[in-house]
């Protein structure tokens, strides 16, 4: 096993989230976190490090039909959705005269087929980007009547989608299924998806790098990394989705909590604070999180996708979190667990420590990468849902009550993703930006 290299996360950063966390409870009056100030503080600090991220490294000249693809995402999505997804989710009526509200289209997932004849489809990145894919392939499946299984994260070579009526004793080399080429795409008007597991997207050039091959674990958070080797896919790729989630909390922050149910482990964790304490703390590390781990390994990306010149004419979108619903980790909770009202939502639902640490991470993610990525042009598309409901702070502890917080919704972000994704390729039709 090998450690990760803790170069990502500079002393600097530390300081800053401390000082930004100073400056919190300094803001901070007796509503706590609910101030528009302490909010305003955040975003400042959060723009702030944008600009300095873009001064800090190479940006090339900037396509104008990425500009104005991400003009749709920015204005027509704005980071929110209705609670009625059917309803016009995408518009806003702070867009430029010449946006127009995306339609929601509930069979997106199906009829975005129709931009991806002959196309290669290359989704990287962590176990929220596989199930966004799955989902995908759930839905094909049933449109298309035969099997797109797919054996797991680690084990996923290629998909054959877009191709309804497909005989798959035709493409099989014995056991083993043939990748098709390129003129039986186009002849077919079928496309080709694949799937590459990688949490923190590294980008080693040789594909026997110890960091493809070896069990790594990050010495900061002590939990396991897991990257495969996705360069060469994403060459290949005529569209590239990457992303990269937030970066979890530390194993050590829950990890003896799961095999006690007393109170006093948790009280000796996370200390006897007041909720507006324990949430200034957390943003403080979230901050820090984002700033010393996120973005470093963000930079290296953009720095591989610049410098490879196949990928440079692929269409390479990033996609946003979705927050964890207090509707689901509430549920089965204990009591005695903490919970702390998420100071940038509407509806201040109260949440745990470990949900609340990653859903500010979210938000950051959602405030910051549609400032930088389009300089790359890279496209940004957040998948910031709604809460299901405000949530009550008393919750069961019946664990038969926890919920599959991700599947639950399964529907909604299936809508969501791939109306927008349509729209993406249905503009960018009309731009003379190059496809590989």
């Amino acid at each position: 096993m090998i450690l990760m290299p803790s170069s990502r996360a500079p002393k600097w950063t530390l300081i800053l989230g401390l000082l930004l966390y100073l400056a919190i409870l300094k803001l901070s009056d007796t509503r706590g976190l609910t101030t528009g100030t302490t909010l305003h503080a955040l975003n400042d600090s959060l723009d702030q490090e944008a600009r300095n991220f873009l001064d800090s490294m190479y940006a090339p000249k900037q396509h104008f039909a990425t500009a104005r693809l991400q003009n749709h995402l920015d204005c027509d999505n704005s980071l929110k959705f209705p609670r009625y997804v059917w309803q016009s989710a995408f518009s806003n009526a702070s867009c430029g005269s010449y946006s127009f509200p995306f339609e929601i289209l509930p069979d997106a997932s199906t009829r975005i087929c129709d931009h991806l004849a002959g196309k290669r489809v290359a989704f990287v990145g962590p176990l929220t980007t596989y199930h966004l894919h799955n989902i995908w392939l759930e839905t094909l499946e049933g449109h298309e009547g035969h099997s797109l299984y797919c054996p797991g994260p680690e084990y996923c070579i290629f998909h054959h989608i877009c191709f309804p009526g497909r005989n798959a004793s035709t493409y099989m080399d014995g056991r083993k299924q043939k990748f098709p080429k390129n003129q039986e795409l186009q002849e077919t008007r079928s496309a080709v998806l694949q799937y590459t597991l990688s949490t923190t997207l590294v980008s080693q050039r040789d594909k026997s790098h110890d960091v493809y091959t070896r069990p790594t674990v990050d010495p900061l958070t002590g939990v396991r990394t897991r990257n495969y080797y996705w360069l060469r896919k994403a060459q290949k790729a005529h569209i590239l989705v990457l992303s990269q989630g937030p970066v979890p909390a530390p194993a050590w922050s829950y990890s003896k909590y799961l095999r006690s149910t007393s109170y006093a482990y948790v009280d000796s964790v996370l200390r006897p604070w007041r909720r507006k304490a324990l949430a200034h703390e957390l943003v403080a590390h979230a901050l820090n999180a984002t700033l010393g781990t996120f973005l470093p390994a963000l930079k290296e990306a953009l720095q591989s996708i610049q410098g490879d010149t196949q990928i440079q004419k692929t269409l390479v979108i990033w996609h946003g979190h979705w927050a964890l619903d207090p509707q689901c980790t509430n549920s089965g909770l204990p009591k005695y667990i903490p919970r702390i009202p998420q100071f940038w939502t509407s509806d201040q639902d109260l949440v745990d420590p470990w949900s609340f640490y990653y859903n500010i991470q979210v938000y950051m993610q959602d405030r910051i990468l549609p400032k930088i990525l389009p300089h790359f042009n890279v496209l940004y598309m957040p998948l910031s849902l709604p809460s299901e409901g405000k949530i009550s702070e008393q919750s069961s502890d019946e664990p038969d009550y926890r919920k599959n917080c991700i599947r639950e919704r399964a529907k909604t972000l299936e809508v969501v993703f791939f109306s927008a994704l349509f729209h993406l390729l249905e503009l960018n039709r009309f731009s003379p930006r190059p496809m590989a």
